[in-house]
Order: structure tokens, then C-alpha cells, then sequence
């Protein structure tokens, strides 16, 4: 008889430690910046978590990827760019001329083929690993092939001057194309600075020189 009441109070007890467990397994919380992938026994599901709390059949894993805005620069300061190194672009202007280009792109996942993304870009890389990989082997070598072309079509001075915007808005539209097609989204391309090549400049301040002497 003394048995009784406590199979009654231990019954209800196994109920409730079952129960949340199989919430503790089951529930999965996405954060306010993330964005899930479920990978199932039979591969990667199409359908993403979004933020606050998904249920997730225990059999099935979560990989967490990251929707905010990333920042990738080539610069000459090797402090503020992605390389330890001068990296600016030098792209020939329509005179032949090359002018020096510092660019910052602002880049990030389309969270709703963030499961193509994990799927088809550079599947051994998680993490941080994964949108490196992808600033190396997609943003950049975009970068470096759509600045030489729209520079071509300036001069010098357009590219220092007058037509930097111009310039700007079209490599911005040529890279939201381009990354579109990998389901990265570009917020901004930002041209930061520009500079003379250093002997066209040394041409230029020579030639400057020489209208004084003859004025003088």
C-alpha cells in the first residue's frame, strides 16, 4: 500500500522528463541574424529555419548561417583591407592610362537560398570558412573583372573627378548581376579613393612645371 502513492508520483515524473526531452531535441532556436539549414539523412532540405524557435526531427542536424552584411576591401592600406598587402585595383582608362582604385563591397546571403548556398558554395567549408571561400573564389575575382571593364570606358580625369559616381553606380549594378547568379545580395559598392598612376602624376606635375616656367 505504501507503494501506491509514490508509482503515483513517479508516473507523471517519467511523463514530464520524456516530454522535455523530446522538446529539448526537437526545438531549435534561431537567432535574430542567422538563418537555418537542415540537413537530413537523405541531404540538405530546401525549406530554411527562420528566427525563433523551429521544430527539428531529432534524426535531422542544424547548420547556422549568417544573413548580415559582410564587408570585403581592396585598398593600398594594408591595415583596412581584406589583404595584409597593397591591393588596390589598377585598371586601364580609355587613354591607356592605369588609375588606382580602392573598393569596398557590401555583400551578404540571400537568406531565403541559404540552403542552396550551403548546398553548392564550397560544401567542406562551415562557418566563417564558408563566406571567406566565398569572398576569395566569387566576390573578388567579380571585383577585379568588372573594374577594368568600366574603367575602360573613362578617362583619367572622369575616373578622379567628375565621373567617380558614374563609375560607382555601374560597377555597383554590374556586381548585383553578376552575384546574383550565386544568390548573394550586394547592398553597396563603394569606390573609396582613387589615384594617379605614380609616373602619369610625376607627367602631370612635369608638365605643370613647365606651363609656370613659360608663364613666368
Amino acid at each position: 500500500n505504501g507503494q501506491l502513492p509514490f508509482k503515483k508520483i513517479l508516473t507523471p515524473a517519467i511523463v514530464s522528463f520524456v516530454f522535455f526531452l523530446i522538446l529539448e531535441m526537437t526545438l531549435y532556436r534561431i537567432g535574430a541574424q542567422e538563418v537555418g539549414v537542415v540537413v537530413t539523412p537523405r541531404g540538405v532540405s530546401d525549406q530554411e529555419l527562420t528566427t525563433g524557435w523551429n521544430f527539428v526531427a531529432p534524426w535531422n542536424s542544424v547548420k547556422l548561417m549568417d544573413k548580415t552584411v559582410w564587408v570585403y576591401t581592396l585598398t593600398s592600406n594594408a591595415k583596412e583591407g581584406a589583404k595584409p598587402t597593397d591591393d588596390a585595383i589598377w585598371a586601364p582608362t580609355s587613354d591607356g592610362i592605369k588609375m588606382g582604385f580602392d573598393i569596398s563591397v557590401n555583400w551578404r546571403i540571400d537568406p531565403k537560398q541559404a540552403s542552396w548556398i550551403y548546398s553548392n558554395i564550397s560544401a567542406d567549408q562551415d562557418g566563417e570558412g564558408k563566406y571567406h571561400w566565398i569572398e576569395e573564389n566569387i566576390i573578388r575575382p567579380a571585383i577585379k573583372s568588372i573594374m577594368p571593364l568600366t574603367v575602360s570606358h573613362y578617362t583619367p580625369i572622369e575616373c578622379y573627378s567628375d565621373k567617380r559616381a558614374e563609375i560607382q553606380a555601374k560597377v555597383q549594378a554590374s556586381l548585383k548581376k553578376e552575384l546574383q547568379n550565386n544568390n548573394l545580395i550586394v547592398d553597396v559598392a563603394q569606390i573609396r579613393e582613387v589615384y594617379y598612376n605614380p609616373a602619369y602624376e610625376q607627367s602631370i606635375n612635369q608638365k605643370k612645371l613647365e606651363e609656370q616656367k613659360v608663364l613666368t
